[in-house]
C-alpha cells in the first residue's frame, strides 16, 4: 500500500490504514449540505475540512442564508459554500480571509452576468463525487478587467462613476464607453426604455432597470418630424408631423406637406403649443408644431374639392379655415372677381339682373346687366334705337334688334322709320303684328316695330301713310292683320 497526500481541493481526516481523500466540494458546510463547487484547499496534504477555505477563481463563499459573503472570512466565520461572483464584484482566487474576498468593481461598472444565476448544487455526499472542474455552475468575473459599463451608461473621463445616458443620447453593449450616443441632430429626447437585469451582489435576486440602451430609446415630440439626415425639428406651418405625445425610434418621419392650397392655421385645435427640451425646460412653438392632416385647411377665398384648394368661382366665396367648399352667393347677385373671402363680396348684381320698382329683379326687354352693377343698381338701358330678344339679358352685345319704329342694316344702324315705313321682321303679317300702336309720330306720321337686325323700313301694303290719324292707319293695320 502506498500512502500519498490528498490533492489540492481534498483532505482526509482518518488516520486509518483504509481511507479516501474527500474533495471538498463534497464536505458539509454550515448549513449541513454539501459547499458545492468553487472551493478548495491551499495545497495538497489537508487533513481537515477547516482547510476547505480556498476560493477558485469567480466564486465567493455564502452564508447558512445564501448570502454572498463581501467580505474577509472571520477567523471563526462559518459559511454553507460558494457560488458565482456576484454582480459588479470580480473574485480572484485565495484565501476567502485575505486576497480571495471579493473585490468590487472600480467607478461603479458592473460585470456582465446572464439573465438567471445557476442554482446552487444540493445533492449530498453520497450522489456527487464530481470535482469542481466538472461541475456545471460557471463563474463570475475573476478581474477588474470584466468590469464595464452596463448599457445605458457611460464612463466620463475624469468622473469618479459611471453616469446614466443623458436624455438625447443612448448606449448598447457591455463596454466601457466615455459617451453615450446622440440619438441625431436637433431636438431629440429619450427615454429609458430598454430593460436590463440588476442583481443584487449579497442575495442574487434581479430586478428590471430601465435604460437608455437602444436607438429604441429616442424619441421626437408630437408636432416634429425627422428628415432623411437625422435631424428632429418642429415641422414648420403648412405641413403636418408625429401625432403621438412620444414616437421612439430614429427611423426618419418626415414632415408631410398639406394637400396643393390648402393652408394651416396657428388657431387650429390640431397644434402643438409646447415642447420639452433636453434641459426639461417647456419652450414655445411660435409657429407650426401641427400633428393632424385636419390641420390642414382652405384659405380665405378657397374651396376644398377633395384633391386640395381652389380659388373660389365669381358668385362664390369661402371664409377658409374649414374643408368646405365655396359657397354660392344669394340669389340674383355675384362677385367682382374669384377668391372672394365672405358673403359681403357678393355687391354685384348677378348677370341678368338689377334693381327695379318692386326691387331686384330681372332685367326687362330693352335692358341688360352683365354682372358689374353693384347692388341696388338699375338694369342698363340698351343703346338707342336697339332692343334684346328676350328678359334677363346679360351683356350690351343682347342689344341686337332694331326697337320698335326704327330699321337699319344691323343694331349699329338701326334709324327712325321715314313716313309711312315700318320695319318688318318676316311676312308683312308678321311685321305689321309687331308695329306698336302710338308710335305715330304726329308730324311725320312714321310707324316703328321690333324688328330684324338686317331688316329694313318699308312701306305698308306697298303705300306711304301720309294721314296721321290712327283711325285710319288702324283700319289699314286691321284689314291685313285681323288678329291684331
Amino acid at each position: 500500500m502506498t500512502v500519498v497526500p490528498c490533492e489540492i481541493g481534498s483532505y482526509s481526516d482518518d488516520y486509518s490504514n483504509n481511507t479516501s481523500c474527500i474533495n471538498c466540494e463534497d464536505a458539509l458546510g454550515a448549513s449541513g449540505k454539501p459547499l458545492g463547487p468553487g472551493i478548495v484547499t491551499a495545497g495538497s496534504g489537508s487533513n481537515s475540512s477547516a482547510a476547505c477555505r480556498v476560493l477558485e477563481p469567480g466564486f465567493a463563499l455564502v452564508d447558512v442564508k445564501g448570502l454572498a459573503i463581501l467580505q474577509p472570512l472571520g477567523l471563526n466565520q462559518a459559511f454553507a459554500g460558494a457560488k458565482p461572483c456576484p454582480q459588479s464584484y470580480f473574485c480572484p482566487s485565495g484565501d476567502a480571509a485575505a486576497e480571495g474576498t471579493p473585490q468590487a468593481c472600480p467607478r461603479g461598472m458592473w460585470t456582465q452576468v446572464d439573465d438567471e444565476v445557476p442554482a446552487e448544487d444540493d445533492t449530498d455526499s453520497s450522489s456527487s463525487s464530481s470535482s469542481s472542474s466538472s461541475s456545471s455552475m460557471m463563474p463570475g468575473a475573476t478581474a477588474a478587467e470584466a468590469c464595464l459599463v452596463p448599457p445605458g451608461h457611460m464612463l466620463p473621463a475624469g468622473a469618479d462613476d459611471v453616469a446614466e445616458c443623458p436624455t438625447g443620447t443612448f448606449k448598447e453593449g457591455w463596454d466601457r464607453a466615455s459617451a453615450c450616443t446622440p440619438c441625431g441632430d436637433g431636438l431629440w429626447l429619450s427615454d429609458p426604455s430598454d430593460a436590463i437585469i440588476s442583481f443584487d451582489p449579497a442575495t442574487g435576486f434581479g430586478s428590471t432597470v430601465y435604460v437608455r440602451g437602444s436607438p429604441n430609446s429616442c424619441y421626437i415630440q408630437q408636432g416634429m418630424g425627422v428628415d432623411s439626415t437625422g435631424k428632429a425639428s418642429v415641422c414648420p406651418p403648412n405641413t403636418f408631423g408625429n401625432h403621438l405625445e412620444k414616437r421612439f425610434g430614429t427611423d426618419p418621419a418626415p414632415c408631410m406637406s398639406c394637400l396643393t392650397g390648402l393652408v394651416t392655421s396657428e388657431s387650429n385645435s390640431h397644434r402643438a403649443v409646447t415642447f420639452t427640451d433636453s434641459q426639461g425646460v417647456e419652450q414655445t412653438i411660435s409657429e407650426g408644431g401641427f400633428y393632424d392632416p385636419l390641420a390642414c385647411v382652405t384659405p380665405a377665398g378657397f374651396g376644398y374639392s377633395g384633391f386640395g384648394a381652389e380659388p373660389c368661382a365669381v358668385g362664390s366665396y369661402n371664409e377658409g379655415g374649414n374643408l368646405l367648399g365655396c359657397k354660392p352667393c344669394p340669389a340674383s347677385t355675384t362677385t367682382p372677381a374669384t377668391g372672394t373671402i365672405s358673403a359681403a363680396g357678393c355687391s354685384l348684381h348677378a348677370p341678368g339682373w338689377g334693381t327695379g320698382p318692386n326691387g331686384v329683379e330681372q332685367c326687362k326687354l330693352g335692358s341688360f346687366s352683365d354682372g358689374s352693377l353693384a347692388v341696388g343698381s338699375p338694369c342698363a338701358d340698351c343703346p338707342v334705337g336697339t332692343t334684346t330678344a328676350a328678359a334677363g339679358s346679360r351683356s350690351a352685345d343682347s342689344c341686337k334688334l332694331c326697337a320698335a319704329g326704327y330699321g337699319g342694316a344691323s343694331a349699329a344702324s338701326c334709324t327712325p322709320c321715314k313716313d309711312g315705313y315700318y320695319g318688318p321682321g318676316g311676312s308683312d303679317a308678321d311685321a305689321i303684328r309687331g308695329v306698336v300702336f302710338g308710335a305715330l309720330d304726329a308730324a311725320t306720321g312714321s310707324l316703328g316695330q321690333i324688328s330684324g337686325a338686317n331688316s329694313r323700313c318699308q312701306k305698308i301694303n306697298g303705300q306711304a301713310v301720309v294721314d296721321p290719324r290712327r283711325t285710319l292707319l288702324k283700319a289699314k293695320f286691321d284689314a291685313l292683320s285681323p288678329s291684331l
